[in-house]
């Protein structure tokens, strides 16, 4: 992996959702992120949803495949196997619900881990118009398809690395080509 010059940006409790695509068709960027709330659910369909990064809610269906990655290997988990500070990637087709904060049906659940960031790229492209900021993550350069939108709110705690040192950083240290762990 190519690795740019300029300090690597820690970004923390975020949230992102891939939003280039169409309604109904399956989603390139799955929603990453950590479980900050578990909330079941007594509908016909739905089991229960999580929130994410305080950035959005992932609805679990009945049909929602739920896993935990285990080394390379992912093995089937359940609903009440999920918990707060838990890494998951969530891939989904549909629309985004247009709500605070917005809301997706996955298609599967994957627990990743618990501490590991699970978004690491260059920002290519970055997004000032409306709360949340956000800006686009290409994990392998020259790859589209590896592209994550990271939405950046109030309450996103931003770093800059320098060494072992942390600093305090704003959105505006968040530049195109700085790479970046969330």
């Amino acid at each position: 992996m190519r690795m740019f010059p300029i300090s690597t940006i820690v970004i923390g409790l975020i949230g992102w959702l891939s939003l280039a695509s169409d309604a109904g068709s399956a989603q390139e960027s799955p929603i990453r992120g950590t479980i900050v709330k578990v909330e079941t659910h007594d509908r016909k369909e739905i089991i229960g949803r999580v929130l994410v990064d305080k950035a959005a809610f992932v609805w679990i269906s009945k049909q929602t495949k739920i896993y935990k990655l285990e080394g390379k290997n992912r093995k089937a988990a359940k609903f009440a196997g999920l918990k707060p500070g838990q890494r998951i990637e969530a891939p989904w087709s549909g629309g985004i619900d247009d709500s605070k904060p917005p809301q997706v049906q996955a298609d599967e659940v994957v627990i990743v881990g618990d501490n590991e960031p699970t978004i690491r790229g260059a920002i290519t492209l970055t997004e000032l118009k409306e709360t949340p900021r956000m800006v686009l993550v290409e994990e392998r350069a020259g790859d589209p398809n590896s592209a994550t939108w990271v939405h950046v709110t109030a309450d996103t705690e931003i770093f800059k690395l320098t060494g072992k040192n942390r600093k305090a950083a704003t959105f505006a240290d968040l530049k195109v080509s700085v790479r970046i762990e969330a």
